[in-house]
């Protein structure tokens, strides 16, 4: 792949929690809430280059364990985790947006507990076509811009990810940054 969907960095590092900051870089790089999607993207470095600044590379080898290959990551991507495979996925335990920025009004409402933006799925028809549009609308805007005010005006959002096992986060430190690829087809749509 060449063009990347998001620009990753990371924010925080805990024992069992990650926070990125998540921005969306074309059409196609939805916000969508799943574990597979956090998979890619919590294993994303151990296959692309990453950055300490833009144009500087990271000073480390990124190394450690990783239960995905890249390929398995990206063909389930366009169709989803075998069912045999599905329960790999099990130690993300659960996947969070924070504050979004640069977005249209957001069509659904967080969850009770605060911490999951309800999906749209694009069976929600007419509202998940106005959502859409908005945030196509919304983007389209962004790459009219120049320099660092298009950059800044992309759609973005922190997207935390909290495991059960501390070894998934190993690999990661504040920081990193990366052009992100992950996807998932099926996943529920925030916006």
């Amino acid at each position: 792949m060449s063009s990347p969907l998001y620009a990753v960095t990371v924010l925080d590092v805990a024992p069992t929690k990650v926070s990125f900051d998540l921005v969306s870089v074309c059409e196609a790089g939805c916000f969508t809430v799943s574990r597979l999607f956090a998979a890619c993207l919590l294993f994303e470095p151990f296959s692309t280059q990453v950055y300490a600044a833009p144009g500087r590379p990271w000073p480390r080898r990124i190394d450690g364990p990783t239960p995905f290959t890249a390929d398995e990551l990206i063909d389930w991507g366009a169709s989803g985790p075998p069912p045999s495979a599905a329960a790999r996925l099990q130690p993300i335990t659960d996947v969070a947006y924070g504050p979004f920025r640069n977005v249209p009004p957001l069509a659904v409402r967080p969850d009770p507990d605060g911490l999951h933006r309800a999906g749209l799925g694009r069976s929600a028809g007419p509202v998940h076509a106005a959502a859409s549009r908005a945030y196509y609308d919304a983007v389209d805007a962004a790459y009219r811009r120049t320099g660092a005010q298009r950059f800044a005006g992309l759609p973005a959002a922190v997207l935390t990810v909290t495991v059960s096992d501390p070894g998934w986060l190993a690999h990661l430190e504040r920081g990193m940054i990366w052009d992100g690829y992950g996807f998932d087809d099926e996943a529920p749509v925030v916006i």
